[in-house]
């Protein structure tokens, strides 16, 4: 088996979701570990009951924004390196150290668990990842170090935030995650990077679908696809939270990340 799973992405409107969740109802179960995600249920008033977690990921790239760069070049072999962790504010979550590498579609990615969130917001708020090392298992330390040494020796920094609410199912390995209310704030703390986001990243009223799975997408997957008449597309939260919360005179730029769904819609 080829490393790496598949990750494909769509733009869809908001009002689309009820019909997908129909659509999809036999073939996939919401993720047993999501909670209900109540700030969402009095908006979409739906028989489907949004299910999921709120998801915070600190974002890295080199001195000169190299990695957004590669990005916009469309390189086809592109690195990230990011910190995540979830829940609302008062939640004592997981930390997370991940690296994600992207291969055309494809995606490998590597993540290691620093304590929690309690922890984290004590730690140096220069460089907290650092003290993190610490507290990883015994067997994750050689890798949670190696994480450290590549933002070390590439001088990265954190250069933004990105907020989202996602419901998520999924059958065995394979995956569907809905994105919503996908906001972007610039990298102001090290340590308390949990809020919910200053400038939107993917207009509310639209919505980020990511299908995942191992080689062979699955048969209600294509199905899915063609009911809906879905347009496979690139949309990196990565790029577009760079590009809102620091680019943002760069027309150009925030055209071309806009996903291609969205733009045509508003034409």
């Amino acid at each position: 088996m080829t490393e790496g799973r598949f990750e494909l992405k769509y733009a869809i409107p908001a009002q689309s979701r009820e019909t997908l969740l129909d659509l999809i109802g036999e073939h996939i179960s919401p993720d047993p570990h999501g909670k209900p995600l109540n700030e969402l249920a009095s908006n979409l008033q739906s028989k489907h009951t949004p299910l999921g977690y709120a998801v915070h990921s600190l974002y890295f790239d080199e001195p000169n924004l190299e990695g957004y760069g590669r990005r916009l070049a469309e390189a086809r072999i592109r690195n990230r390196m990011r910190i995540r962790t979830y829940g609302q504010a008062g939640e004592n979550q997981p930390m997370w150290l991940e690296a994600k590498r992207k291969l055309g579609q494809r995606v490998i990615k590597h993540r290691i668990r620093v304590g929690d969130w309690n922890s984290w917001s004590q730690s140096d708020p220069a460089a907290p990842w650092e003290q993190a090392v610490e507290r990883a298992g015994e067997d994750q330390q050689r890798a949670a170090q190696r994480w450290v040494d590549v933002v070390k020796n590439r001088e990265m920094r954190p250069v933004c935030a990105v907020h989202y609410l996602r419901e998520c199912y999924a059958a065995g390995r394979d995956r569907l995650t809905i994105d919503h209310r996908v906001r972007g704030s610039i990298a102001t703390s090290n340590t308390d990077y949990r809020q919910t986001g200053t400038v939107e990243l993917i207009p509310r009223d639209w919505l980020v679908l990511e299908l995942k799975f191992d080689d062979q997408q699955p048969l209600w997957m294509r199905r899915l696809c063609q009911t809906l008449r879905l347009a496979e597309e690139p949309i990196s939260k990565f790029a577009l939270g760079v590009v809102h919360t620091q680019r943002a005179e760069r027309e150009a730029e925030l055209r071309y990340l806009t996903p291609v769904s969205i733009l045509r819609a508003e034409r």
